[in-house]
């Protein structure tokens, strides 16, 4: 058995793709799921609660877990569909910015002239370099020491903020201004390659959720789904069960103790450490919002790895390296998943891009 101790995102996305791999896995959780809990956002990051980010996160999940997403959905009516069009409050008035590349020049240019968009369109290139550079470490695979190279950091450009940037967005900057106030952020502390959220909307797009009469619908619907595909896969989830302890082998709860042969926890690092007996993070703090509240780039350097001091025991949260918006959560989910069966059977279940080529075979003599 394996146990996932709390039911959020990275914890229901590790326990559906270990559940499609054969184990036995029990969710947590000591909260009962209530309809305001449903219709709630996804995530206080996003301002439209009708906002999907990266939906290939869910797309992936939903593949690698058994049926796709667009036949999930097609169960509960749903499509999702390109959302409209962000628009923002600057200093030049109110803009809009389509999330394509194209898109955004040509809006630019009408509405704050060719300069301005010109050095938006540039700022997002050097971030789409930086997306480039953050995604092995703790996105697409587990951060190391090793991988945060020199290199690494200079890809990232660690000595830049995201009030560094705003003031190279002109009109714009207002934007990455936000996104350090969103979590409870300092913009001269908040490293700058958080922007590379403005630059992954430009790079995959805004989509949001409809139902059969187009009417748009809450992202957080498709958390129902998500409940419904561990329901199909046989995940075991058990609300309202405080969990009070938890050692290698062992989680022990308010109804007895549960055997196991992994447990992945999902609550924050003073939790953790409250649940485990080990030392709670010294210098990390939490945000007012969701996640870590960033106080330089090294902050990243004291968010909780996945693999833990203690056998058997993972750490998958908003804390995790990806970040606490809902796709980041769902690709910390996965690389828990990767690790605990990689642990327990000694098998690699994380997806490979190489292309199959046909065996050879040795012509039969004469």
């Amino acid at each position: 058995m394996i146990v996932v101790v709390g039911a959020t995102l990275a914890g229901l996305a590790a326990a559906a793709r270990l559940a499609r791999v054969n184990h036995e896995v029990v969710v947590l959780d000591r909260t009962p799921v209530t309809e305001a809990d449903a219709a709630s956002p996804l995530s206080p990051l996003d301002e439209n609660p009708n906002l999907v980010v990266l939906p290939a996160a869910w797309r992936d999940l939903f593949k690698k877990s058994g049926r796709p997403l667009e036949g999930a959905l097609g169960l509960h009516q749903l499509r999702l569909v390109p959302a409209p069009p962000a628009t923002y409050l600057t200093p030049a008035g109110e803009l809009t910015l389509p999330a394509d590349r194209a898109g955004q020049w040509h809006s630019l240019v009408g509405a704050v002239g060719e300069d301005a968009a010109t050095a938006w369109r540039n700022l997002l290139d050097r971030l789409d370099t930086a997306w480039l550079a953050l995604r092995p470490l703790g996105v697409e695979a587990e951060l190391t020491a090793s991988r945060l190279s020199r290199a690494s950091r200079a890809a990232l450009r660690t000595n830049e903020t995201l009030a560094d940037l705003a003031r190279q967005a002109g009109p714009l900057g207002t934007l990455f201004t936000e996104l350090a106030l969103r979590r409870d952020s300092d913009p001269h502390r908040a490293p700058g390659w958080l922007g590379t959220r403005l630059s992954i909307e430009r790079t995959f797009g805004r989509w949001q959720l409809i139902d059969a009469a187009d009417a748009p619908q809450p992202a957080a619907r498709l958390v129902d789904v998500l409940h419904h595909r561990l329901a199909d896969r046989g995940v075991a989830m058990r609300w309202a069960t405080e969990v009070h302890r938890v050692a290698p082998g062992r989680v022990t709860t308010a109804d007895g103790v549960l055997s196991c042969r992994a447990v992945v926890i999902t609550t924050s690092p003073w939790r953790y450490a409250a649940l485990t007996g080990q030392r709670p993070p010294r210098r990390l703090r939490a945000a007012a919002t969701v996640g870590p509240r960033w106080d330089s780039w090294r902050t990243l350097l004291d968010l909780p790895r996945l693999c833990t001091p203690l056998p058997g025991v993972y750490v998958a949260s908003e804390f995790s390296p990806a970040g606490p918006e809902p796709w980041a959560q769902l690709l910390t989910g996965a690389l828990a998943a990767y690790r605990v069966h990689e642990d327990l059977t000694g098998q690699d279940m994380r997806p490979t891009n190489k292309a199959w080529t046909p065996p050879r075979f040795r012509p039969i003599p004469d």
